[in-house]
């Protein structure tokens, strides 16, 4: 009975192998991998070789490319062999309320104002919405939306005992979700959340996000949220 064993070619363990047993001269005398398949073969196994099928590998990549959004100016980013595609996580991220994402107000139109944020007091003299008036995450004074504030921050735009976002951390955060990675990559996927140093990769200032293309070797930890 012939059992079939396939090689895909040349491997990092081959290749150190014949490194070493190369003698002085360069030549190669001897190489332990040839050895171990001529031992293969002696032992009643059928060795088939493939070689690297280029073409295919190209196609493949240029689906996964025209499939990607686009991220940079129409551009899209396909990473290559080990390298990834991480959006950084916003710096209000932590800072405002999760219901509204900073906004302060809830999708419910005001039904005083009926969204136009102007209110009558006196016949032809209106006034700005008071049932509407949220602040926001990003404003510093109240102001009518036209919508009931959110419940969850009551239109502060701000999480639970933050009372206000510090001008020192509006800065995107050393962490962030995978976008894409390399074929290379095999124990992390698009959506993850990995931490990274701030100086790693290449820093990418997309159309709407802000990202950074940066090598497995320089993710330095996996995110998972409890509870």
């Amino acid at each position: 009975m012939i059992h079939e064993v396939d090689l895909a070619g040349e491997t990092a363990e081959t290749r150190a192998l014949e490194g070493i047993d190369r003698s002085s001269d360069g030549t190669l005398g001897f190489s332990r991998a040839h050895s171990a398949e001529q031992e293969l073969v002696r032992d009643g196994l059928e060795i088939r070789e493939y070689a690297y099928d280029g073409p295919s590998g190209r196609a493949s990549l240029l689906i996964n490319a025209s499939a990607a959004p686009p991220l940079l100016r129409g551009w899209s980013i396909t990473p290559l062999d080990d390298r990834l595609l991480v959006e950084y996580a916003s710096f209000k991220e932590g800072y405002v309320c999760e219901a509204c994402q900073g906004s302060g107000m809830s999708k419910i139109p005001c039904a005083t104002c009926q969204g136009t944020k102007k209110q009558e007091i006196k016949p032809g003299r209106f006034e700005a919405c008071d049932r509407c008036r949220i602040v926001g995450a990003d404003a510093h004074e109240p102001s009518s939306c036209g919508f009931y504030p959110c419940v969850g921050c009551n239109g502060s735009g701000l999480a639970p005992g933050i009372l206000a976002m510090p001008d020192s951390s509006k800065q995107d955060h050393s962490y962030g979700d995978i976008l894409a990675v390399g074929q290379s990559v095999m124990d992390l996927r698009p959506g993850d959340r990995v931490v990274f140093s701030k100086m790693a990769g290449i820093y990418l200032k997309g159309d709407t996000r802000n990202c950074c293309l940066l090598r497995r070797g320089e993710i330095m930890g996996l995110m998972v949220k409890k509870g």
